[in-house]
């Protein structure tokens, strides 16, 4: 027992050992308990209690019924709108409106001729547009032809700025001769198909007498042409 005691090499670690791991621990749990304060947190988003709309109370009350006018009370119109606009301008507007519709529906009046006259032709006319604003036919042209023969050679051939003479319009014997004069300077002008045709819209157009008229003055080859056309169309 003394010699133990007196040889220091001899006493026992196991006290120390255990003092050093428990304060090894000590530190190691220290150290994480540091880090894990010092290690900044997430935030979390703070929490918002759901908002209640409020509905606005319904009326429950029963709606009055309206009263029904007395008939004993004067009865009082609602005064009327008046308009912004001048009496003069509403005027004005009022026949404007008046004027557009009366020439939509009215057509244009007749040229006042007295016959005979003279004609300046216009740009892109014929003797069938001229005819139908001074005779207001179709059919009438060949008498103005008849009655410029001496200045145009064809009746196809009417140019800007050439005066016409205007015979009275008629529409018996007249009118039949001159389809005839046409028919004949057509055929002159090798415009076969141009002179049966007139003769064609000319049987198609006028009265029998004018049927009547072709078969004394065509021969019979000219007139059978002109009644196959007038039956075909």
């Amino acid at each position: 027992m003394y010699d133990d005691e007196l040889n220091p090499s001899k006493k026992p670690s196991n006290n120390r050992t255990k003092v050093l791991g428990a304060t090894a621990l000590v530190v190691v749990l220290g150290a994480i308990f540091y880090w894990g304060l010092s290690t900044p947190q997430p935030k979390k988003p703070a929490y918002e209690s759901p908002k209640i709309i409020e509905e606005a109370p319904v009326d429950t009350k029963p709606t009055a019924p309206t009263p029904e006018p007395d008939p004993k009370e004067p009865h009082i119109d609602a005064p009327q709108e008046t308009s912004l606009m001048p009496d003069t301008q509403e005027q004005n507007l009022s026949t404007v409106d008046t004027d557009i519709q009366e020439s939509a529906i009215t057509p244009p009046a007749p040229l006042a001729l007295t016959f005979p006259t003279s004609y300046t032709v216009r740009h892109g006319e014929t003797l069938s547009t001229v005819g139908l604003k001074l005779y207001e036919d179709t059919f009438s042209w060949p008498l103005i032809y008849q009655g410029n023969m001496a200045r145009l050679n064809d009746p196809d051939h009417v140019h800007q700025g050439l005066t016409l003479n205007i015979p009275e319009r008629d529409q018996g014997a007249v009118l039949y001769n001159a389809y005839v004069t046409t028919f004949d300077n057509y055929l002159k002008a090798d415009k076969f198909s141009k002179a049966f045709w007139t003769l064609c819209s000319g049987a198609r157009t006028l009265d029998k007498n004018f049927k009547a008229y072709l078969k004394t003055h065509l021969d019979e080859a000219d007139y059978a042409l002109v009644e196959r056309c007038h039956k075909r169309f």
